[in-house]
């Protein structure tokens, strides 16, 4: 015969265990999920105009002297190039900004322009954007997933590039991110009058 605390620690045992068998079952059971039909949390981004050798100077080169143009060259099955897809849509849709998509494979004659400007504007890696101010590229790229806040300094520093040539000061603004460090400033601003 066991003593009393031989068995009670094999019955504690041995409720422990039915408990984790318990708990792992539940686990391996399928869930009745509860289907919603919702509207989706992000809007389709709208779909970017496309630029290829046979409309680059019109749609890049002359544009580019009243409003700023940014490229983007990827293809469809670069990762990298879907994730800053939705970024260039929102900059797009802002309006300060013309936003373009070319793929490599039928823009050989447009890279050869640009590597004319300059090697540096070789395309070397995927998605690769180059703003485009007076019908030259900026001496500044991104290549490669880039953040909104980057996109955003490209597209402010061309808007004022265009803006400058113009001599209009105007206040400018290519999407929300921008907007909010416009606020950040101007708070800076008034805290530095008060004193």
């Amino acid at each position: 015969m066991m003593p009393r605390s031989a068995v009670f620690m094999l019955s504690v045992i041995l409720h422990g265990a039915h408990s984790l068998q318990a708990q792992t079952a539940s686990h391996l059971r399928p869930r009745i999920l509860n289907v919603r039909t919702q509207p989706p949390i992000m809007s389709t981004p709208q779909k970017l105009e496309m630029v290829d050798d046979e409309t680059f100077e019109e749609a890049v080169v002359a544009a580019s002297a009243t409003q700023p143009v940014i490229v983007d060259w990827f293809e469809e099955w670069c990762g990298p190039c879907k994730l800053v897809e939705p970024l260039l849509a929102e900059l797009h849709a802002a309006g300060s900004v013309k936003v373009l998509k070319a793929k490599p494979a039928s823009t050989a004659e447009f890279r050869a322009w640009l590597e004319k400007q300059s090697k540096r504007y070789k395309i070397h890696g995927l998605p690769m954007c180059i703003a485009f101010v007076n019908g030259k590229p900026m001496s500044t790229t991104l290549m490669g997933r880039f953040s909104a806040v980057q996109l955003d300094a490209l597209a402010k520093s061309a808007v004022h590039a265009v803006r400058g040539a113009a001599a209009s000061p105007t206040r400018v603004v290519a999407s929300p991110i921008m907007l909010e460090q416009d606020e950040e400033d101007a708070a800076d601003a008034w805290e530095d009058l008060a004193l």
